[in-house]
């Protein structure tokens, strides 16, 4: 077809020129120029006139491509009657246009009539607004960038927008739009996220299945109030109307409490092994399940948060085992935990041990003395050990701590076996006094950890299994950088300190103990000052680096435990077994020592008014009061008295020595009360 030029309207200036296009001989392309847009009028295939005005570009000189009707139905009145553009009824491909930000747009609209819809473009022809009845049906397929942003819409489907957009609907108030769906700039498909949504609703009819998710997905189910990030795992138990956690092993032990009712979470209440990873170095998130060593929770509060309290009911004869997989850094995520154990269930935390270098066996050991001052256990040293590791004798399957170095010799604490050491219980204590030249060994750092409170409660024994709160190989770190701060415990049942450090003071508030003591801290070196105040506790073995004040705690020290300040006891009683003093005084009154097994060292001994060393070993005083420092009565008098029964008379100035204490079965002080008496 040749190229012709109508003048519309009579207008001067207005023109449309018809190109036939190559392809398709039934498309034509109109282009209109003028001040006014184009109007088209006559009778084509119908009654009807079509109106087209050049907003598809928003400008003077639009292109319009028009597809003839085929195979629709054209016959009298089945064309629209009103609308700019107006067609037959069937047509499925109606408008055409090349807007200015380039791509063509194909727009098909009728109404449930089979009647046309208005549409139009805004400013810049980014959207298209149709009105029209509720039953309109619209099909767009376009690949339209803006004109203005140069956003690209998705490049298939029926309809297409932009990313971050969405489709929209008016409330039936008509004060606000309501996005329906879209996807956000995440990538997440958001439905009824709009804040304007009343609700959501996903409804089925009678014997209709709705399905989330699949067998390959999750389901998360985030708890009100609180942002999605560890998710809750449900699925249907096939019973009506029901659903159920999955087990601990399909999900990983994860799932949350319905909102607004307390936490119990069957699944995570039933695992007997946590992964926590607080450096964040080992995989640590907390969305991880946390319960296989590869995917361990990166903070403790997530799992409180999981069982919902700091103080959880743990399950009858329930054990749970937090392996702390990293060192925590410093002055975050503080630990607080008190759970309520029973039917001999135990709850603890474990530190995985930072080797130091390699194992080494070409090690001289220097057995232990007992005397005055007698020889502590040294090992020559190897590699990079540094005083305050760990170290594993393989050979002899113990542990025990580096207290010092000096030329080449490690003076070790009083080795314990492993089982002891790593058996959650209440354990038969003993030394292992085996180790000998040529052994294996293997020095570790302990991982540090921001501990506030171990506090277990419950009492239960069930056959040998005894409910107890546990702590093994961490360094309980001091926030003030020095010993200031306190480690204060109070428990209800059996806690164990076994093989830790202790860089903060350990203050032991009070607790019952009706079995015996209700804190054992078991081959652990305590850095800041150890202090009883009350309740019951024994401290085996390890050192004491600033010493013991004892007020009002019934207290046991033993395992050849080394005190490396001075013990200071006050209106207490207790219990000397094995006990190493180093060059200090211990100073004693009013209150009781009971020597069990021995007093020896360097150390010195001063008892005050009311104080009282008992010798309840069995055995004799020279065989069991070892220190080779000074013996006195207020810390000055070095002489006591005794009394002579045959002549009703009292001997003084008697020298206080273990020899004197055999002789005349122990010395006083008439003036002030203090004693040196009894065997035992």
């Amino acid at each position: 077809m040749a190229d012709c030029v109508v003048t519309i309207d009579g207008t001067p200036g207005e023109t449309i020129t018809l190109f036939p296009s190559p392809g398709d001989p039934t498309v034509f392309t109109l282009e209109a120029s003028g001040a006014a847009g184009v109007t088209l009028a006559g009778d084509v295939n119908g009654p009807a006139a079509a109106n087209v005005a050049d907003q598809a570009s928003g400008n003077v000189g639009g292109v319009f491509p028009i597809h003839a009707p085929v195979a629709a139905d054209t016959s009298a009145g089945a064309v629209a009657t009103s609308g700019a553009v107006r067609l037959p009824n069937g047509v499925t491909e109606g408008v055409e246009a090349v807007l200015s930000g380039g791509g063509n747009g194909i727009l098909a609209a009728a109404d449930g009539a089979g009647n046309a819809i208005d549409y139009a473009t805004d400013g810049n022809n980014e959207q298209v607004n149709i009105g029209g009845s509720a039953t309109a049906l619209i099909s767009a397929r376009t690949a339209i960038a803006s004109a203005t942003g140069g956003v690209v819409p998705a490049q298939s489907g029926q309809l297409r927008i932009p990313n971050d957009t969405s489709v929209s609907a008016r409330n039936a108030a008509d004060t606000a739009d309501v996005a329906l769906i879209e996807l956000d700039a995440s990538n997440a498909v958001q439905v009824g996220s709009d804040p304007n949504a009343s609700s959501v609703q996903v409804a089925g009819n009678a014997g209709s299945i709705i399905s989330l998710g699949s067998s390959t997905s999750e389901v998360n189910v985030p708890v009100l109030g609180q942002a999605l990030a560890t998710p809750a795992f449900v699925t249907a138990n096939g019973a009506a109307g029901t659903l159920e956690y999955v087990s601990a092993s399909a999900v990983g032990g994860l799932g949350l409490p319905a909102p607004g009712t307390p936490a119990y979470n069957p699944a995570w209440y039933a695992e007997t092994d946590i992964y926590w990873d607080p450096a964040g170095t080992a995989g640590g998130s907390d969305s991880n399940s946390g319960t296989v060593i590869g995917s361990p929770v990166l903070t403790f509060k997530e799992i409180v948060r999981r069982y919902g309290s700091i103080s959880p009911v743990m399950n009858y004869g329930q054990n749970v085992t937090v392996h702390q997989l990293t060192s925590q850094p410093a002055s975050q995520d503080p630990v607080f935990f008190a759970p309520k154990i029973s039917g001999g269930g135990y709850s603890a935390i474990v530190g995985t041990l930072i080797a130091n270098g390699s194992p080494s066996s070409s090690v001289v050991v220097t057995p232990k003395a007992r005397g005055g001052p007698g020889t502590l256990l040294q090992v020559s040293s190897f590699g990079t050990v540094a005083a305050g590791n760990l170290l594993f004798n393989s050979t002899r399957n113990s542990y025990a701590f580096v207290d010092t170095i000096a030329d080449g010799e490690m003076v070790m604490t009083q080795p314990i076996s492993a089982a002891l050491l790593t058996t959650p219980t209440s354990p038969a204590l003993a030394e292992d006094n085996s180790w000998a030249t040529g052994d294996t060994m293997q020095a570790y750092t302990l991982p540090s950890v921001n501990l506030k409170q171990w506090r277990p409660e419950g009492g239960d024994v069930v056959g040998s299994a005894f409910s107890v709160g546990w702590v093994q190989f961490v360094n309980i770190a001091d926030a003030s950088g020095g010993t200031s701060s306190e480690f204060t415990f109070w428990g209800e049942t059996l806690t164990v300190l076994s093989a830790c450090t202790v860089a903060s003071r350990l203050y032991i508030g009070g607790g019952l103990g009706g079995r015996g003591a209700v804190l054992l801290v078991m081959g652990c070196r305590v850095v800041g000052l150890c202090a009883g105040f009350a309740g019951s506790a024994e401290i085996y073995g390890g050192v004491l680096d600033a010493g013991l004040t004892n007020a009002n705690c019934n207290l046991t020290l033993d395992g050849d435990i080394i005190v490396r300040s001075s013990i200071s006891v006050q209106a207490s009683y207790t219990v000397i077994g094995a006990v190493y003093l180093d060059n200090f005084t211990t100073n004693v009154g009013p209150g009781m020592l009971r020597m069990t097994v021995a007093l020896w060292g360097p150390g010195s001994l001063a008892l005050y008014a009311n104080a009282v060393l008992y010798n309840n070993t069995g055995t004799t005083w020279a065989a069991t009061l070892l220190i080779n420092g000074a013996l006195s009565f207020g810390g000055t008098l070095t002489t006591g008295s005794y009394y002579t029964a045959a002549t009703g008379l009292w001997v003084g100035a008697v020298a206080l020595s273990a020899a004197n204490f055999d002789t005349h079965n122990g010395l006083n002080d008439p003036q002030t009360g203090a004693r040196f008496c009894g065997i035992d």
